[in-house]
């Protein structure tokens, strides 16, 4: 009866586990849509504020931090803050080093701040993926 009593306890807990993350890529992934839908306006200010706040949550989704993470430097990008869009886009690959869009977005800000070596180690990352 002890070790049913203690498997018992170790599956609620992992499906009290299961169920927080849940929760969270859940809330994170609306704030990502809003975020969107900011963006598409042209509200790139919102758009921000948005991504800013899914990426706050305790979301363990690698996947979908880095989305909020290219998001947001597109958006920083529009608004001409070049410097938050390159550490936004090295967020993004710091998450998932393969995720292209990150890395085109990482090297255009550097060109943008006219940091030429960075933005070819940019596209030497978008090369090796």
């Amino acid at each position: 009866l002890g070790s049913s009593a203690y498997t018992l306890i170790k599956y609620q807990q992992t499906l009290t586990e299961m169920t927080v993350c849940f929760f969270f890529a859940a809330t994170a992934n609306v704030y990502r849509n809003q975020g969107n839908e900011a963006f598409k306006k042209g509200d790139f200010i919102s758009a921000i504020h948005f991504y800013t706040k899914g990426i706050q949550t305790n979301c363990s989704e690698k996947e979908l931090k880095a989305k909020l993470y290219n998001n947001r430097a597109i958006a920083y990008f529009k608004l001409g803050n070049h410097q938050e869009s390159q550490r936004d886009a090295e967020a993004a690959t710091e998450l998932n080093p393969s995720f292209l869009k990150a890395i085109v977005r990482g090297a255009t800000a550097c060109v943008e701040l006219r940091r030429f070596e960075e933005a070819i180690t940019w596209c030497d990352k978008g090369l090796a993926v």
